[in-house]
């Protein structure tokens, strides 16, 4: 039997997923009862979705899209999905890179695509080193899922394009550490009620939008780059919150038989 194997981001207090954005808000835990004085170790989570692996739906700017915990579980259990991987390197992957990576690419209706970019970790995001898709290979990979009928997306990249897209990267992220700390700070807020309005918000996020509206989103993968098979069976677990269109989720992936 085939090993199976989690591709699935660890969550930690030292990882530096989901604190780059101005909504995104630190892995932190809260000891709310301890072993020593209450007989239980009890404690309170606080994350950012991007701080997981995570599933990404229509729902993010469609009210009427399908939220996370209403997908129909037939598209996330036992899918096939072809692993395309895009040549090693650093930042930008360009529209022709992806589609050399994705030329002969057996790609079929209600398959998946797993694409491996070669990113290593949240923190060279940060640093602007992680790997992402140019805006122009983010419409070719949207334009080839609605091409071949694939409904399922699954990647190692931690933001489908630069982070920040172009309002926030300009606005937000050139801006010294100390004045743009994670949510919920009154910088942050400040950011997002006065500054970053639906006209901003859908120009920076309008590629991953074109991909959701087709298609499911999955990002942060972890460990991709150690698969070998052409193809691998990929499940998806989602957490099972109610009327949003993110939410982290575990992913194993398992070779398909030879």
């Amino acid at each position: 039997m085939s090993t199976l194997v989690s591709l699935t981001r660890p969550i930690s207090t030292d990882s530096a997923a989901g604190t780059l954005l101005p909504w995104e808000r630190p892995y932190t835990t809260e000891p709310i009862a301890t072993l020593t004085h209450n007989g239980a170790n009890l404690f309170h989570i606080d994350m950012s979705p991007a701080a997981a692996t995570r599933i990404i739906t229509g729902r993010i700017a469609d009210e009427d899209a399908t939220a996370v915990r209403d997908i129909d579980p037939t598209r996330l259990l036992n899918r096939l999905a072809a692993v395309i991987r895009v040549a090693e390197g650093r930042g930008e992957i360009t529209e022709n890179e992806l589609a050399a990576s994705l030329d002969g690419a057996r790609l079929h209706a209600g398959g998946a695509l797993l694409l491996v970019t070669g990113f290593t970790g949240a923190a060279s995001a940060a640093a602007g080193e992680g790997r992402y898709l140019s805006r122009e290979a983010a419409a070719r990979l949207a334009q080839i899922v609605r091409g071949s009928g694939v409904d399922l997306v699954l990647t190692d990249l931690p933001y489908l394009t630069a982070p920040g897209g172009i309002h926030v990267a300009a606005d937000w992220l050139t801006a010294p550490a100390w004045q743009r700390p994670a949510w919920p700070s009154p910088n942050a807020a400040a950011y997002l009620a006065y500054h970053y309005g639906r006209e901003k918000a859908l120009d920076d996020w309008a590629p991953t939008l074109d991909l959701v509206t087709n298609a499911l989103l999955v990002l942060g993968l972890t460990g991709a780059d150690q698969l070998t098979a052409s193809e691998v069976i990929v499940n998806v677990a989602p957490f099972q919150v109610q009327d949003v269109g993110e939410a982290p989720c575990t992913v194993v992936a398992q070779p398909t038989e030879s």
